[in-house]
């Protein structure tokens, strides 16, 4: 396969969570969601940390296989046992492939665990980050997340599982995987070739949820990058994927709230505090719709307002920022790792990340023809999503148009039909960003 059609299939998936949400109704199975608190019989964070905590296993345990390499880095499969049982035999195993630099024969070196999103299905931007890490010096391991490719259950696709399941193992899924995570760091700290005092964690949606998590519950951890996640509670609230399953809690008289005090044990938004002096770093989409800006918001401020890069897209767009988010990453740790430099200090040295803005709209030309479709934002004027030019391909005909955002879902312009006449028309155009 070349690296067209790679990229064709990155695309294809990137829309995964669109047909996700609308196939698996609702997102998680109905029940009472009340008695997914019950582990939360502690007060302080500091308490709560002992039920991430697993419990200590032989190195033996840990199974390794040499899979290749080349000339700058080996790479090793491992698996071993989840701490936390599940029952279900494919995700009771955890798989993680280690890149490992060859410059570590000479001394320790960093290590960072990578952590995927929600839904995929082949973890290749995680691995491309990894082999990246590598190739600069540092230990990288990609972790299968719970219920997800080599760990989902036999019938079922890569992380159908959570969209199926009860609410209960949804959040025991949550858990699982920062425990995971946690042992997979046992692990590293058991090598020769880890400088136990330098290790991170990236993580992107979902996996970015527990990278917050474990960026506060794990003391070894010295730096966490979080792209695109936040605040438990408000994700599962506002977020678009789980709209039928905030139904299904308000039925219930389940208020937010209510959600927030159930979630308060597995929340990263608990444990943030506990992460202030850490290399923080976070990338935020504006106009998210399935980790929604307040979730985001919510977390930085409890992170005590890291550095931030803001991508003023929606989530799944952001996926064509990947390569310049991929360059930001690298250099933030390097930075933070190798030259000792402060989160706020490395973050000011990164270069800005190009991003794409998709809108399903809308559009209503005055005195042309209403009609539906995509625009594509082809110049964001001053680099904040409030002016920009933009070419709209609808039912009612393709227009070139330069416009205003009155809201975050209504912009006002003026438009140009590019396939039937030349005339300036206002127009409006109410639209969501993917």
């Amino acid at each position: 396969m070349g690296s067209r059609e790679i990229r064709l299939v990155r695309v294809c998936w990137l829309f995964a969570p669109l047909w996700l949400s609308w196939a698996i109704k609702p997102i998680v199975a109905e029940g009472s969601i009340r008695s997914i608190g019950s582990l939360g019989q502690y007060e302080q964070p500091e308490q709560l940390v002992t039920l991430f905590k697993p419990q200590p296993i032989e190195e033996g345990q840990f199974e390794t296989e040499a899979i290749g390499g080349n000339s700058n880095m080996r790479v090793l499969k491992l698996r071993f046992p989840t701490p936390l049982r599940s029952g279900v035999i494919e995700n009771d195993t955890v798989h993680s492939l280690v890149y490992i630099p060859n410059s570590s024969a000479k001394e320790p070196v960093p290590a960072v665990v990578i952590l995927h999103p929600l839904g995929v299905r082949d973890a290749a931007n995680e691995r491309y980050l990894a082999r990246s890490l590598a190739s600069i010096g540092i230990v990288a391991a990609t972790m299968e997340l719970p219920y997800h490719m080599h760990r989902a259950p036999i019938s079922m696709g890569s992380g159908e599982f959570i969209f199926r399941t009860t609410p209960e193992n949804a959040i025991k899924a949550l858990r699982q995987a920062a425990m995971d995570a946690m042992r997979l760091i046992d692990w590293l700290c058991m090598q020769p070739f880890v400088n136990k005092s330098k290790l991170g964690i990236v993580g992107v949606s979902l996996g970015g949820i527990i990278a917050a998590l474990l960026a506060g519950i794990d003391e070894r951890l010295t730096v966490c990058v979080n792209v695109l996640g936040g605040d438990i509670a408000l994700t599962i609230w506002d977020s678009w994927l789980t709209r039928q399953f905030r139904r299904s809690l308000e039925k219930q008289g389940v208020t937010l709230d209510d959600l927030h005090s159930m979630l308060y044990w597995i929340n990263p938004t608990t444990y943030a505090a506990m992460a202030r002096g850490k290399h923080i770093l976070m990338v935020m989409s504006e106009y998210d719709l399935f980790v929604p800006r307040r979730a985001c918001i919510k977390l930085w401020e409890a992170f005590g307002r890291p550095p931030m890069i803001r991508l003023y897209t929606g989530h799944l767009c952001a996926q064509f920022s990947a390569p310049a988010l991929k360059d930001a990453i690298i250099s933030f740790i390097k930075m933070t790792m190798f030259e000792s430099k402060s989160a706020e200090e490395a973050a000011s040295k990164l270069e800005q990340v190009p991003i794409v803005a998709l809108k399903s709209e809308l559009m209503l030309p005055v005195g042309g023809n209403v009609g539906a479709g995509v625009a594509i934002e082809l110049c964001d004027i001053d680099s904040a999503r409030r002016t920009s030019i933009d070419i709209h391909f609808t039912t009612g005909g393709i227009y070139a148009a330069i416009q205003w955002e009155v809201s975050r879902n209504l912009a006002i312009g003026a438009c140009m039909r590019l396939d039937k006449g030349q005339k300036l028309h206002p127009h409006i155009s109410c639209f969501i960003i993917l």
